[in-house]
């Protein structure tokens, strides 16, 4: 019979099971979130989403992956790099599970030399050794450790050459598994040109407590401080066409309401138009507001799928480190064909999307916004590409440097005299007219130009409810028989 219990319960069971003895090994930290970097793969996430005994044994099953299941499926809900599964009896013996579900055993209690057959098929199999014992440096921390070095093994019974002799595992005491393989591919998966190949991953971070390198959230990428400049230059391009989009963000007023923070930028924007051998450019200076609110759909950890686009198209976020230290990476494309994935008709599998010209990997750094990509395919050109930051006192790189002309703003008599109070506000906001006005119609907007509300207006002073407004950055629009005037506000 199969129970389902609660992680943290499992983690209790698990460290009564192994009784953690001075001569125990983990490989599970089921009550962490862990962060691990591939020889040829970004950063990529791993945690427990649940827990089933059966007798002795327990079953930690793992995060969901967009994970390939044969040529030309893939499961966005698949398994993860390391298995779909990991089953410690009561014992302390570890079973990994390969995309097959082909067992692969790791014994924790082995001891130094102790050899043992940890995968065995028809043609070939994997003989473990506990090669080396000692004490280690994990996540700046010193650990007890134990390396597990590979052998194949044909079925004659001799050695042979194979990739999994170069590789090895690493367990720890403290902090489960120091190094190890993606077993899903274990031991020489391959299922075409987008499979990932059998590998190590290394330990680089885990939370509850937090050490080492920690999953990039949309409110850290959106982290910015007052008087803090971002100098971003986007170009897009094709043939005998091109615009170039030079902008200077400098940020004035940041404020925090709950989980929501608005900022209020200064935006100077010079476009450059190349159209048929004309050149033409436009400047100007604005400045706008913009609120910035958590985003489950970026914070997940990098491995799982994430929907790029409007049709039910996916791909994977991904996290690595960059000119400006770590980012997190929106997958738009695999290799320099597969750019998503996508199912077709009634299949049940999502199949590559295969086209042609520029969709790049999004970058999004820790402080300095995004997305950056950049991408040049024949004739096109696509890209957008930090060029200058001063943040916190900190520079780097060439600040764009350009002449916004504003001239004389002439101010219309009616602009100034309409007053909005308090903004932010809360439940009700005072609006006050100047005498004479022509205004007879007051439209609220939110930030996506969705109309949340229309209301009449007959005098000069009113109250409005905004009981019924979500917490966000509206637009205000004073329209009637004269000029339409627009003011913002802040739904706290």
């Amino acid at each position: 019979m199969k129970n389902k219990i609660p992680v943290f319960a499992a983690f209790q069971i698990l460290l009564m099971t192994l009784a953690l003895s001075a001569q125990n090994y983990r490989v599970l930290q089921p009550d962490r979130t862990t962060l691990y970097q591939g020889q040829y793969e970004p950063i990529l996430g791993m945690r427990v989403d649940s827990v089933t005994t059966s007798g002795s044994d327990t079953t930690f099953h793992l995060l969901k992956n967009l994970q390939q299941m044969d040529v030309l499926c893939f499961f966005i809900n698949g398994p993860s790099w390391l298995g779909e599964k990991i089953t410690i009896d009561g014992n302390g013996e570890t079973v990994f599970y390969n995309a097959f579900n082909q067992p692969v055993l790791i014994k924790t209690l082995a001891v130094l030399n102790e050899e043992w057959i940890c995968f065995n098929s028809p043609a070939l199999s994997i003989h473990a050794t506990v090669s080396s014992t000692g004490i280690s440096d994990i996540l700046g921390q010193p650990d007890s450790v134990k390396t597990i070095a590979f052998q194949a093994v044909d079925d004659g019974g001799q050695n042979i050459s194979h990739e999994v002799n170069n590789l090895s595992l690493i367990l720890s005491k403290n902090s489960g598994l120091a190094k190890t393989l993606n077993f899903y591919s274990f031991p020489d998966l391959y299922l075409g040109f987008a499979s990932q190949m059998l590998q190590e991953f290394t330990l680089v971070g885990a939370d509850n407590p937090g050490i080492g390198m920690q999953n990039l959230t949309w409110m850290q990428v959106n982290d910015h401080s007052p008087g803090d400049e971002l100098h971003t230059v986007q170009i897009n391009g094709w043939a005998y066409y091109q615009q170039r989009t030079e902008k200077i963000a400098r940020l004035l007023n940041k404020s925090v309401f709950g989980d929501m923070v608005v900022y209020e930028w200064e935006n100077k924007v010079k476009i450059s138009t190349r159209d048929g051998g004309i050149n033409t450019f436009t400047a100007s200076i604005d400045t706008i507001t913009e609120s910035i609110s958590p985003d489950a759909s970026f914070d997940v950890l990098p491995g799982v799928a994430w929907n790029f686009t409007d049709w039910d198209a996916w791909n994977i976020l991904k996290m690595g480190t960059g000119i400006h230290g770590l980012k997190k990476i929106q997958g738009r494309e695999t290799n320099c064909m597969i750019k998503g994935f996508q199912t077709m008709g009634n299949d049940t599998c999502f199949n590559p999307i295969i086209i042609c010209g520029c969709t790049p990997d999004h970058d999004y750094y820790s402080g300095l916004g995004g997305p950056y990509y950049t991408c040049g395919s024949g004739v096109d050109a696509y890209r957008r590409e930090l060029v200058y930051y001063n943040k916190n006192g900190n520079e780097w790189g060439v600040p764009l440097d350009f002449t916004v002309n504003t001239g004389t703003i002439v101010k219309k008599e009616s602009d100034e005299p309409i007053s909005i109070y308090p903004n932010p506000a809360g439940d009700f906001l005072n609006i006050s007219l100047p005498h004479g006005n022509t205004i007879n119609t007051l439209t609220i907007y939110n930030r996506y130009g969705q109309e949340n509300g229309r209301h009449q207006i007959t005098g000069n002073d009113f109250r409005l409810s905004l009981k019924n407004l979500s917490p966000g950055i509206y637009l205000l629009r004073f329209s009637g028989s004269g000029p339409t005037i627009t003011r913002h506000l802040i739904k706290k």
